[in-house]
């Protein structure tokens, strides 16, 4: 007898779901689908002010993380870390960028350096729409 039941054991229900997708995915995707972290840091001195984190996977770049501390905002270093990363991302064969913003983010910062938004989904949380965006290079 099949039946549906809510799990508890989130960890290891996970692992049997995420591998059996794989087993199935591995029939037409090529074997290396690791993704390959890219991350640049904005320091004074040792400590962090900024940053971006992004993997490759495939033909494509997902921007994870962007962040700059309130205090150095403005001075053109959010911009300066999307360019390096974009720049090892081509340095990686990599022609193709994406990432999520809220609205209440940096949607506006983004489309300045190229990013057009491709899919919305309102009201995601609190109110705030979450945009996706990208960028092809």
């Amino acid at each position: 007898m099949i039946t549906v039941r809510q799990e508890r054991q989130h960890a290891s229900v996970r692992r049997v779901i995420r591998s059996g997708l794989r087993a199935f995915n591995d029939c037409f995707l090529p074997a290396r689908r690791v993704a390959t972290p890219i991350t640049f840091t904005l320091r004074r001195g040792e400590e962090i002010v900024g940053g971006v984190m992004a993997q490759c996977q495939g033909n494509w770049v997902f921007v994870d993380y962007l962040w700059i501390d309130e205090h150095h905002r403005g001075a053109g270093h959010g911009r300066t870390l999307m360019q390096a990363m974009e720049a090892e991302g081509v340095a990686k064969g990599r022609r193709h960028f994406y990432l999520d913003t809220f609205g209440f983010q940096a949607a506006g910062f983004y489309e300045k350096l190229g990013y057009r938004e491709f899919s919305r989904l309102e009201d995601f949380i609190g109110g705030h729409d979450r945009i996706y965006m990208r960028k092809d290079v």
